[in-house]
């Protein structure tokens, strides 16, 4: 068994779905172990959603629903945590505005 911790990030976050992370078809699972979206400017919101593979983002898989993050303040992504992941499945973020949010997570992945 091989465990490798990867980076996953998004820096200046655009205004539209932007897949951050997709769970490798080499592994047999990942999972978010650390995670945390800055605001480097004014308050904008953010929503998360971690998608299984062959889905899309919808309602029924956000696992961070639409939250403020306000400028000079940061969310430690608590909800992520933990979360596991099989081949294909994705994590999906939007900005509520583009460029002011940098996003990122740590993902083990078990081979």
């Amino acid at each position: 068994m091989t465990v490798l911790i990867v980076s996953a990030e998004s820096e200046g976050m655009p205004a539209t779905d932007t897949t951050v992370y997709t769970a490798p078809s080499t592994v047999k699972w990942a999972q978010i172990v650390s995670g945390t979206c800055a605001n480097v400017t004014t308050a904008t919101t953010l929503t998360v959603n971690v998608v299984q593979s062959g889905g899309s983002v919808a309602a029924t898989n956000e696992y961070i629903p639409t939250v403020t993050i306000n400028q000079d303040d940061s969310n430690p992504l608590d909800e992520l945590i933990g979360t596991p992941l099989m081949p294909g499945d994705f994590v999906s973020v939007i900005a509520g505005d583009a460029t002011r949010l940098n996003f990122k997570i740590g993902v083990k992945e078990v081979s």
